[in-house]
């Protein structure tokens, strides 16, 4: 077994034993992890330092010791507090040995563990000033476990503004957005959790991943619920357009004379386009895999239009009064389609989810 130890506290009366520290952490696809950022892509898959990894085989055991205070774990953390002052407490115990209480722990990140302990125990100076998202995330994590996110707000703030800056939510759905959604979700970042809860809505194209992080079913299920009713509205809404115009009493509000010509144009119109961005048949159906709502829309905002302008042309009158070719549009009525379903699609407030 390869042991390293972090003698976190020179009084320490506790000591907490982090078994086997995590090698690969929230992967995306079939086990390995997609790139998220630049700096993130460049970290490595665990934290554990060179001389641990270096002392044996991959499948030799790796522990990390932490000598600690048990008064400042239980002030910081309700889960400690528990641990430490109930009887028999499973993860906790006095070990005759050494006379320390021994507290266990598993596959965490080792530095992002020791982050939080010298957090605890005051050692600001031993505290970064910026990390990646990469290393916030599983910070974060770990924080959620323990409960004591207001013990490390100081710092988490300090690092938001770094990190807006180097690392902004993503604008697509990707395994970034994912470790955003959880950081926002533990720090209580309302503005993050807004924006990249929005993005999700926008850019999923399958029910919301969590990764294995600390996301609420609560939270992914009102996610998902908003990607279905935004993506059915949409779909919804261009197939009633289309049965409008294919109604026998369809009147074109440009001249009712006209109707006939009017509504058979569009309908073909309309038709041919669904069937081109794969709305029309086989209607798509929830949980609308491999389709983003964002993606939809674009593809409908594409639409040719029906007017002599662009595209389809419904010709000119027979009658010889009439000099200008016909101006209804489809364009114009799937482009107030889209924008009437994406003016009620936002991001979700914090608090009302952390309440219920």
């Amino acid at each position: 077994m390869s042991i390293l130890e972090h003698h976190i506290d020179p009084d320490a009366d506790a000591v907490i034993v982090l078994r086997n520290p995590c090698l690969e952490f929230a992967p995306w696809q079939d086990g390995t992890s997609e790139a998220t950022t630049s700096d993130a892509a460049g970290a490595p898959a665990d934290s554990v330092p060179d001389s641990i990894i270096e002392a044996g085989p991959k499948e030799t055991e790796i522990s990390v010791l932490y000598y600690v205070s048990s008064r400042h774990l239980t002030t910081a953390s309700p889960w400690f507090r528990r641990a430490l002052t109930k009887e028999k407490w499973t993860e906790s115990g006095k070990d005759e040995k050494d006379g320390l209480v021994h507290i266990h722990a598993d596959d965490w990140d080792s530095e992002a563990f020791l982050i939080l302990m010298n957090i605890i125990h005051l050692k600001n100076r031993k505290v970064p000033r910026e990390v990646s998202l990469e290393d916030l995330a599983k910070f974060a994590v770990i924080v959620d476990y323990y409960e004591c996110a207001e013990a490390v707000e100081h710092f988490t703030d300090k690092w938001k503004e770094s990190l807006r800056t180097a690392t902004p939510i993503p604008s697509t759905h990707c395994r970034a957005l994912i470790l955003w959604i959880c950081i926002a979700w533990v720090f209580e970042w309302e503005e993050q959790f807004s924006d990249s809860t929005l993005v999700a809505v926008k850019q999923c194209s399958e029910p919301l991943r969590t990764l294995g992080l600390p996301i609420p079913e609560r939270v992914t299920e009102q996610i998902d619920l908003k990607r279905y009713e935004a993506m059915e509205h949409v779909i919804e809404s261009l197939h009633g357009l289309r049965e409008k115009y294919l109604d026998l009493d369809y009147a074109c509000t440009q001249d009712p004379d006209y109707s006939f010509n009017c509504g058979s144009t569009l309908y073909g119109a309309i038709s041919k386009e669904m069937l081109a961005i794969q709305i029309l048949s086989p209607r798509p159906q929830i949980p609308f895999t491999g389709m983003s709502f964002e993606g939809v829309c674009a593809g409908v905002r594409n639409f040719r239009s029906s007017s002599n302008n662009n595209g389809y042309r419904l010709g000119y009158y027979n009658d010889y009064r009439h000099t200008q070719a016909h101006s209804c549009s489809l364009t114009t009525a799937v482009t107030e389609v889209i924008d009437n379903v994406v003016s009620t699609v936002g991001g979700f407030q914090l608090q009302p989810l952390k309440e219920r």
